[in-house]
């Protein structure tokens, strides 16, 4: 018995202890590993937040990109209608000198004819 009580001694002592050791060095190595994750995962939220933050700007300045698109649109057709406004000014202009110029003629035509 007292040999039965010594191998039991000397498995628990070699082997249940080395494995019991091996079992908690374990546990830590997976808290360690628990750790460093916990930590990568807080590291791609505060990226993952940033990343948000400026695709946010981004949909802002496409945004104003687009009023300002627009607004120089209705300024550019503005423009446009204003040149088209111009443009039949000039012809009622030309026009009216068209006619002054026939009027000029008779009336020099007039004179002429006084004039003999």
């Amino acid at each position: 018995m007292v040999k039965d009580t010594k191998q039991l001694i000397n498995f628990l002592e070699e082997d249940a202890i080395k494995d019991y050791d091996m079992m908690v060095s374990s546990v830590t190595q997976y808290k360690e590993d628990g750790n460093v994750l916990n930590e990568i995962i807080s590291d791609l939220s505060a990226t993952a937040e940033e990343l948000t933050a400026t695709l946010d700007n981004v949909s802002i300045s496409i945004n104003e990109i687009s009023t300002t698109i627009e607004e120089s649109t209705k300024a550019t057709t503005n423009i446009a209608e204003m040149n088209l406004d111009v443009a039949n000014a000039i012809t009622d202009i030309n026009s009216v000198m068209e006619g002054n110029k026939e009027i000029s003629k008779r009336l020099e035509e007039m004179i002429e004819q006084v004039k003999y």
